[in-house]
């Protein structure tokens, strides 16, 4: 629970508006290892490995996360403003 209020808060921080779901395949008091991270239809992550200590995670913060397979999908509407070039 103190992991998942921790990712949630940093993806918030971050930015991330659409509702995030994801599996905890590993947890320990210095790392853990998330899978099938997806937010919203846009984002879709494999593999999500996150350092920390639990002094970071009781202060909602993490050391290191690095992502493995990640992809992003943009919706880009033309039709607001025409892209004019400098």
């Amino acid at each position: 629970l103190l992991l998942r209020k921790a990712v949630n808060v940093a993806l918030r921080d971050a930015g991330v508006r659409d509702r995030v779901s994801f599996r905890v395949d590993k947890a320990t008091p210095w790392g853990s290892r998330l899978t099938q991270v997806a937010a919203g239809d846009a984002v879709r992550i494999e593999r999500v490995d996150l350092d920390y200590s639990l002094r970071d995670l009781m202060h909602g913060r993490l050391d290191a996360i690095r992502l493995g397979g990640a992809n992003v999908t943009l919706n880009v509407s033309a039709a607001r403003r025409p892209y004019r070039s400098a």
